[in-house]
């Protein structure tokens, strides 16, 4: 039937027809669009009123006073953990210290008194105070000289006052510790 036309009829009805379909194909894309949009708004609306709300709830729990004293909790209980892993693998207990102390001692001195003491704001040094008494001064400068050569402490300091007797000599010595000393 087209055949039987003039082609400029022709050429307008097919023209008329192409935009007659294009038009009818935006129509149905923009109603596919449309129900789509509508579609997904209420479940979007839903979802970020939910997130608003467990928002709202989250600041409440985290002002809540069962929070701030478990949020205290939890950091003192990570201090007390570093400060044992400090203590446990750092640091040599007295009696270990103790311990070197006798092994170095000669036969004729004897310790009466032995005070340890962590360094002021050091976690890894210490401080020992000893007193005793030797039966020569010879073996109270031996047990000095070997407590000096150990490699644990970083001072040995006896008074002066220890070396004026002969016999049966009171001591007192102040014995500190190197830094990190327990991985010597």
């Amino acid at each position: 039937m087209l055949k039987f036309l003039i082609s400029t009829e022709r050429h307008e009805l097919r023209r008329e027809y192409k935009f007659r379909f294009l038009n009818v194909v935006l129509t149905y894309l923009l109603i596919l669009a449309l129900v789509v949009a509508v579609s997904l708004f209420a479940p979007y609306t839903v979802v970020y009123l939910e997130k608003n709300i467990i928002n709202t709830e989250l600041e409440v729990i985290k002002s809540s006073d069962v929070s701030k004293r478990r949020a205290a909790f939890e950091s003192d209980y990570k201090h007390l953990i570093t400060e044992y892993k400090i203590f446990n693998q750092e640091f040599l207990s007295p009696t270990e210290l103790y311990d070197v102390l006798l092994k170095n001692k000669p036969a004729d001195v004897s310790i009466s008194n032995f005070n340890f003491a962590k360094m002021d704001g050091d976690k890894l040094k210490a401080k020992i105070d000893l007193r005793g008494t030797a039966k020569t001064r010879s073996s109270l400068v031996d047990y000095v000289n070997t407590l000096k050569q150990e490699k644990i402490f970083s001072k040995v300091d006896v008074p002066i006052s220890a070396f004026t007797r002969e016999t049966d000599i009171p001591f007192s010595m102040t014995i500190e510790t190197v830094d990190n000393y327990k991985n010597i």
